[in-house]
């Protein structure tokens, strides 16, 4: 996971002396484990990669939504029976929501039927302001928790932090806006 905020949005939030980067280390470890939490929370992915997914389909089906989004290119929409692909006249993607609509056809019934291959996610300079801005939140709330009382122990994936106190108001309110919007009718493989 890569981070949803810089160290200068940290620096923007909390009081710290140009050159002082004595707390570095730590709030780029927090940076990420906010990051991460926000993820989980939210049910997305946030960093930008590249993924494929199958669709089930059924009678008179005009959209799909996908597991992931903003979506910010794509290489093809495909019938996996006959191996043929859609062409871009023929549907449109909505990119901000996830959602890849056929215009003037329905997608044929089957299982596995279409397949989706496309890039959705964030790279650090393209992070939304409002989930920079509650990420950091989030990290400076945690920061000051571990410097007031220390870790107890916690764990996410692989890494193993301590409980580092509740959720800031604006960090739960961008997770609400930001949850993951029912998109889930695909297979994913990445």
């Amino acid at each position: 996971m890569s981070s949803l905020c810089t160290l200068d949005d940290i620096r923007m939030v909390i009081d710290v002396a140009d050159g002082d980067t004595r707390d570095n280390r730590l709030l780029e470890r927090l940076i990420v484990f906010t990051s991460g939490v926000f993820s989980k929370l939210t049910r997305r992915i946030y960093d930008e990669r590249i993924h494929t997914e199958y669709f089930n389909t059924t009678h008179g089906q005009k959209k799909l939504l996908l597991k992931q989004y903003p979506v910010t290119s794509w290489s093809g929409l495909t019938r996996v029976e006959d191996n043929e692909a859609y062409a871009s006249s023929e549907f449109q993607v909505n990119t901000s929501a996830g959602i890849v609509m056929l215009l003037d056809d329905t997608f044929p019934v089957g299982d596995r039927e279409i397949v989706f291959t496309y890039v959705a996610g964030y790279t650090t300079s393209n992070v939304p302001d409002e989930i920079a801005a509650a990420v950091a939140i989030q990290t400076v709330s945690f920061f000051n928790s571990v410097k007031e009382r220390g870790f107890e122990t916690e764990k996410l994936d692989a890494h193993s932090y301590k409980a580092l106190g509740d959720l800031e108001p604006e960090f739960k309110l961008a997770i609400a806006d930001n949850m993951k919007m029912g998109h889930a009718s695909g297979f994913n493989s990445q």
